[in-house]
């Protein structure tokens, strides 16, 4: 996979969910109002007439889990047990495979900000590692993490160790300026010469985007 020339966007702290400014422009996705254990391929942006499609594509041996794709209840990446989210599961870990995420919208958005949660490091069984193949304007990184999302610098932990649910340690939060109409990113496994199954997963916030109503 080649990866287009880009800018290194500014980095700055990460959090749990896309940053809500207190003002009624930001419109967010709501998973709550989604049923556990469906595998949503289209999200509204509830009063906004915006829509966004989900897509996957496996690639390298990629064996989806039976809740890949699948709302899930919380707590991933820091959040409460209240707040739902969508889980990216690899049932192989298989050396070199991934999962390519696309996600399209209804019109062009402005300020659409969303967070991947809990990559991590299971010693001798595999690396979480997502690349940005739609370059953020700026990233939010946690502080057990590294890299920049590019194909020579994913974002990867730093160091051996799981990070638990409960942890915002293991985000990685994506910010474009806009407007944009959709964008991808490939969760992949990065240890090389490993083929086991250890719950390789990551998760996705809700997607929130500014537009005045």
């Amino acid at each position: 996979m080649r990866a287009a020339a880009w800018t290194v966007p500014v980095i700055a702290l990460a959090t749990a969910a896309p940053a809500q400014a207190a003002s009624r422009c930001v419109n967010k996705t709501n998973f709550n109002a989604l049923t556990t254990g469906t595998k949503p391929t289209q999200i509204s942006f509830p009063g906004t007439g915006v829509t966004a499609t989900l897509s996957y594509v496996g690639y390298g041996g990629f064996t989806g889990s039976s809740t890949n794709g699948a709302v899930q209840n919380g707590p991933q990446g820091g959040n409460p047990t209240t707040q739902k989210w969508i889980k990216f599961e690899d049932e192989t870990a298989q050396s070199g495979s991934g999962l390519d995420v696309k996600i399209v919208f209804s019109e062009p958005v402005l300020k659409l900000s969303f967070t991947l949660f809990d990559l991590d490091w299971a010693d001798g069984n595999h690396r979480d590692a997502v690349i940005a193949t739609t370059p953020p304007t700026s990233f939010n990184l946690a502080s057990a993490l590294q890299g920049n999302g590019t194909l020579n610098n994913p974002w990867r932990k730093t160091t051996v160790g799981e990070i638990p649910s409960t942890s915002l340690n293991g985000n990685v939060q994506l910010n474009y300026t806009g407007p944009i109409t959709e964008v991808s990113f490939r969760y992949f496994q990065d240890l090389p010469n490993l083929n086991r199954n250890h719950n390789q997963l990551i998760g996705l916030s809700d997607l929130a985007f500014e537009k005045c109503l």
